[in-house]
């Protein structure tokens, strides 16, 4: 991958990615959705609107719910 990348861990696996897009269009391109997921970026939670950047590692952690 290019030298603007980014990497996405989900459970045990990662997945790289372009820098530069918004956190939705990746999930959308990791065929996720948002309301089903955190992400972290260096510890700290954003949201689907943050802009990833070079570098970037995203932890995402799925929510279980239930009732």
């Amino acid at each position: 991958m290019s030298d603007d990348s980014i990497t996405i861990i989900l459970k045990d696996k990662t997945y790289p990615m372009h820098a530069g897009i918004p956190l939705h269009k990746a999930l959308r391109i990791l065929d996720l959705t948002a309301n089903a997921h955190l992400a972290l970026r260096d510890g700290q939670l954003i949201t689907e609107d943050e802009m990833l950047k070079n570098g970037d590692r995203i932890q995402l952690i799925a929510v279980i719910s239930g009732g």
